[in-house]
């Protein structure tokens, strides 16, 4: 069976990669002229950009095949005990899975670093730091306001 080929959807393809191209060769000279290093030619420029092109594509099916096998044990409720966390790295080439724990409590409360408390304001900063150490006697390692 014959299919229809779209001619602009490759000149639009051959474009996208001629600016990622033009990119990374400009990225390398302001590197060069930065760190006062000798500059690579053009050639060799285009050589890189390709091999780095295939490798971004291949992590990104990587990570997206290891994320959606795990969100699918998710969607099915499987145990804790079946959900995985996986570490990539391709330069060794290394791929590792553990098991994701719980987190550990804080102190003697029931509190964990996955947990976050709401306060009604208007609060200063250093008020609601004294009131956090005072009535939970926790210490505050990151902040984040909405």
């Amino acid at each position: 069976k014959i299919k229809d080929y779209n001619f602009t959807n490759a000149q639009e393809q051959s474009y996208e990669k001629k600016l990622s191209n033009e990119f990374i060769k400009l990225s390398a000279i302001l590197r060069a002229n930065c760190y006062e290093i000798n500059a690579i030619d053009e050639m060799k420029i285009n050589q890189l950009a390709s091999n780095t092109i295939s490798s971004n594509i291949s992590i990104s099916s990587i990570i997206g095949g290891l994320n959606t096998i795990e969100l699918i044990k998710i969607i099915e409720n499987k145990s804790l005990e079946m959900i995985q966390n996986h570490f990539l790295n391709i330069e060794l080439p290394l791929i590792c899975s553990s098991e994701p724990k719980l987190p550990a409590k804080l102190g003697a409360s029931n509190w964990t670093i996955w947990d976050h408390l709401e306060i009604e304001g208007p609060i200063y900063l250093e008020q609601f730091l004294d009131l956090f150490k005072e009535k939970y006697n926790l210490e505050i390692s990151i902040l984040s306001f909405n």
